[in-house]
Protein backbone atom coordinates (compact mmCIF):
# COMPACT_ATOMS: atom_id res chain seq x y z
CA UNK A 1 0.00 0.00 0.00
CA UNK A 2 2.65 2.54 1.17
CA UNK A 3 4.87 2.38 -2.01
CA UNK A 4 1.68 2.38 -4.26
CA UNK A 5 0.00 5.11 -3.01
CA UNK A 6 1.46 8.23 -3.99
CA UNK A 7 0.13 11.09 -1.63
CA UNK A 8 0.96 9.03 1.22
CA UNK A 9 4.65 10.56 2.30
CA UNK A 10 5.28 8.69 6.04
CA UNK A 11 4.26 6.01 8.08
CA UNK A 12 4.55 6.14 11.80
CA UNK A 13 4.07 3.29 14.46
CA UNK A 14 3.65 4.75 17.37
CA UNK A 15 4.81 1.41 19.08
CA UNK A 16 1.54 -0.92 19.87
CA UNK A 17 -0.75 2.33 20.29
CA UNK A 18 -1.26 4.21 16.96
CA UNK A 19 -0.39 4.51 13.54
CA UNK A 20 0.08 7.95 12.25
CA UNK A 21 -0.16 8.32 8.10
CA UNK A 22 1.43 11.66 6.60
CA UNK A 23 0.03 12.87 3.06
CA UNK A 24 1.64 15.83 2.49
CA UNK A 25 0.96 18.31 5.45
CA UNK A 26 -1.66 16.26 6.53
CA UNK A 27 -1.66 13.63 9.05
CA UNK A 28 -4.63 11.14 9.97
CA UNK A 29 -4.31 8.90 13.24
CA UNK A 30 -5.37 4.99 13.39
CA UNK A 31 -5.43 2.10 15.94
CA UNK A 32 -2.57 -0.07 15.77
CA UNK A 33 -3.90 -3.46 15.74
CA UNK A 34 -4.06 -5.65 18.34
CA UNK A 35 -0.45 -6.68 19.96
CA UNK A 36 1.08 -7.26 23.44
CA UNK A 37 4.15 -4.60 23.39
CA UNK A 38 6.25 -7.34 23.71
CA UNK A 39 5.14 -8.83 20.50
CA UNK A 40 5.89 -5.74 18.91
CA UNK A 41 8.96 -4.68 20.13
CA UNK A 42 10.56 -8.83 18.76
CA UNK A 43 9.07 -7.74 15.35
CA UNK A 44 10.94 -4.76 15.26
CA UNK A 45 13.91 -6.58 16.32
CA UNK A 46 13.43 -8.78 13.56
CA UNK A 47 12.78 -6.28 11.19
CA UNK A 48 16.17 -4.82 12.04
CA UNK A 49 18.13 -7.51 11.78
CA UNK A 50 16.73 -8.49 8.70
CA UNK A 51 18.33 -5.17 7.62
CA UNK A 52 21.53 -6.30 8.70
CA UNK A 53 21.17 -3.89 12.18
CA UNK A 54 21.40 -4.84 15.49
CA UNK A 55 18.57 -3.49 17.96
CA UNK A 56 19.33 -4.49 20.95
CA UNK A 57 18.67 -2.39 24.70
CA UNK A 58 22.60 -0.89 24.54
CA UNK A 59 22.01 -0.07 20.61
CA UNK A 60 18.55 0.94 20.83
CA UNK A 61 18.06 2.92 17.34
CA UNK A 62 18.49 1.87 14.12
CA UNK A 63 17.65 2.94 10.28
CA UNK A 64 18.42 2.57 6.47
CA UNK A 65 16.50 1.85 3.17
CA UNK A 66 14.26 -0.36 1.48
CA UNK A 67 12.64 -0.79 -1.55
CA UNK A 68 15.87 0.01 -3.67
CA UNK A 69 16.72 3.18 -1.41
CA UNK A 70 12.80 4.32 -2.02
CA UNK A 71 11.83 3.90 1.21
CA UNK A 72 13.93 5.40 4.58
CA UNK A 73 13.26 3.42 7.97
CA UNK A 74 14.06 4.44 11.31
CA UNK A 75 13.66 2.23 14.48
CA UNK A 76 14.40 2.71 18.67
CA UNK A 77 13.25 0.60 21.50
CA UNK A 78 13.84 1.75 24.98
CA UNK A 79 15.33 2.74 27.15
CA UNK A 80 15.56 5.45 23.90
CA UNK A 81 11.91 4.80 22.76
CA UNK A 82 9.76 3.78 25.72
CA UNK A 83 7.25 2.18 26.49
CA UNK A 84 7.12 0.02 23.69
CA UNK A 85 9.56 1.35 20.90
CA UNK A 86 8.41 3.06 17.26
CA UNK A 87 8.90 2.61 13.48
CA UNK A 88 8.72 5.45 10.70
CA UNK A 89 8.58 4.64 7.40
CA UNK A 90 9.68 7.96 4.96
CA UNK A 91 9.51 7.99 0.78
CA UNK A 92 12.53 9.43 -0.23
CA UNK A 93 11.95 11.55 -3.78
CA UNK A 94 15.72 12.32 -4.67
CA UNK A 95 15.03 10.64 -8.45
CA UNK A 96 12.23 13.26 -8.64
CA UNK A 97 13.44 16.33 -7.19
CA UNK A 98 15.59 19.34 -8.93
CA UNK A 99 17.61 22.35 -7.82
CA UNK A 100 14.15 24.54 -8.40
CA UNK A 101 12.77 22.79 -5.67
CA UNK A 102 14.70 24.55 -3.33
CA UNK A 103 14.93 28.19 -2.21
CA UNK A 104 18.05 28.67 -4.11
CA UNK A 105 18.95 31.48 -6.35
CA UNK A 106 21.54 31.67 -8.74
CA UNK A 107 24.37 33.54 -6.44
CA UNK A 108 23.53 30.81 -4.31
CA UNK A 109 23.97 27.95 -6.70
CA UNK A 110 27.21 29.59 -8.30
CA UNK A 111 28.67 29.55 -5.00
CA UNK A 112 28.14 26.07 -4.48
CA UNK A 113 29.03 25.19 -8.18
CA UNK A 114 32.31 27.02 -7.16
CA UNK A 115 32.83 25.19 -3.85
CA UNK A 116 32.31 21.71 -5.47
CA UNK A 117 34.44 22.02 -8.86
CA UNK A 118 37.29 23.07 -6.03
CA UNK A 119 36.84 20.46 -3.52
CA UNK A 120 35.78 23.05 -0.64
CA UNK A 121 34.16 22.25 2.06
CA UNK A 122 30.73 22.26 2.14
CA UNK A 123 28.10 22.52 5.30
CA UNK A 124 24.43 21.84 5.57
CA UNK A 125 22.88 22.60 8.42
CA UNK A 126 19.37 22.83 9.98
CA UNK A 127 16.59 21.07 12.54
CA UNK A 128 15.35 17.60 12.01
CA UNK A 129 12.77 17.62 8.41
CA UNK A 130 13.98 20.24 6.42
CA UNK A 131 15.01 18.84 3.72
CA UNK A 132 19.02 18.50 4.65
CA UNK A 133 19.55 15.33 2.78
CA UNK A 134 18.09 15.68 0.15
CA UNK A 135 19.48 19.45 -1.19
CA UNK A 136 22.73 17.48 -0.38
CA UNK A 137 21.89 14.89 -2.60
CA UNK A 138 20.18 17.07 -4.95
CA UNK A 139 23.44 19.21 -5.61
CA UNK A 140 25.84 16.33 -5.80
CA UNK A 141 23.03 14.88 -8.22
CA UNK A 142 23.80 18.03 -10.35
CA UNK A 143 27.67 18.58 -9.94
CA UNK A 144 29.71 15.62 -8.34
CA UNK A 145 27.42 12.55 -9.66
CA UNK A 146 30.15 10.13 -10.79
CA UNK A 147 32.96 11.27 -8.40
CA UNK A 148 34.57 8.40 -6.44
CA UNK A 149 32.46 9.61 -2.89
CA UNK A 150 32.53 7.79 0.37
CA UNK A 151 29.91 8.38 2.54
CA UNK A 152 30.38 8.29 6.72
CA UNK A 153 27.88 8.29 9.18
CA UNK A 154 26.08 6.69 12.04
CA UNK A 155 22.86 5.90 10.54
CA UNK A 156 21.96 5.16 7.13
CA UNK A 157 20.50 8.15 5.74
CA UNK A 158 22.19 9.45 2.76
CA UNK A 159 21.59 7.63 -0.43
CA UNK A 160 24.38 6.31 -2.78
CA UNK A 161 23.33 7.96 -5.60
CA UNK A 162 26.08 5.86 -7.88
CA UNK A 163 27.77 2.61 -8.12
CA UNK A 164 30.92 4.71 -7.49
CA UNK A 165 29.49 5.71 -3.90
CA UNK A 166 29.89 3.54 -0.84
CA UNK A 167 29.49 3.56 2.95
CA UNK A 168 31.06 3.14 5.68
CA UNK A 169 29.28 2.84 9.06
CA UNK A 170 31.14 3.43 12.63
CA UNK A 171 29.88 1.16 15.09
CA UNK A 172 30.91 -0.37 19.18
CA UNK A 173 33.82 -2.52 17.44
CA UNK A 174 35.12 0.57 15.36
CA UNK A 175 34.32 3.78 16.23
CA UNK A 176 34.02 6.99 14.82
CA UNK A 177 37.94 7.74 14.19
CA UNK A 178 39.04 4.50 13.21
CA UNK A 179 36.54 4.11 10.10
CA UNK A 180 37.44 7.98 9.37
CA UNK A 181 41.03 6.37 8.90
CA UNK A 182 39.75 3.39 7.09
CA UNK A 183 37.53 5.77 4.76
CA UNK A 184 41.03 8.02 4.18
CA UNK A 185 43.08 5.43 2.48
CA UNK A 186 40.40 4.82 0.60
CA UNK A 187 41.65 7.84 -1.48
CA UNK A 188 38.00 9.20 -2.07
CA UNK A 189 37.69 12.05 -4.18
CA UNK A 190 35.06 13.58 -1.71
CA UNK A 191 33.51 12.75 1.53
CA UNK A 192 30.27 13.37 2.64
CA UNK A 193 29.84 13.35 7.15
CA UNK A 194 26.06 12.09 7.07
CA UNK A 195 26.38 13.23 10.40
CA UNK A 196 29.21 14.30 13.52
CA UNK A 197 28.31 13.15 17.13
CA UNK A 198 29.79 16.35 19.21
CA UNK A 199 31.95 13.84 21.16
CA UNK A 200 33.49 13.68 17.47
CA UNK A 201 34.06 17.29 16.74
CA UNK A 202 37.62 16.99 18.39
CA UNK A 203 38.86 14.60 15.24
CA UNK A 204 38.89 17.63 13.04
Amino acid sequence: MFTQDPTLDEIYFNGNHAIGMLHGMTTTTHPCPVIEAQDWLRQLQEFSMSQHHLLTPRQPSAGGFLHNHDLRWQAAIPPLAPPSGMLILRKHRFAQLNLADFALDRTHQEQIRTALERKQPLLIFGSTGVGKTSLLATILKYWAPVERTFVLENLQEFPLLHPLYARLQPGPQYDYKATLQTLVRCRPERIIFGDLPPAQAEIF
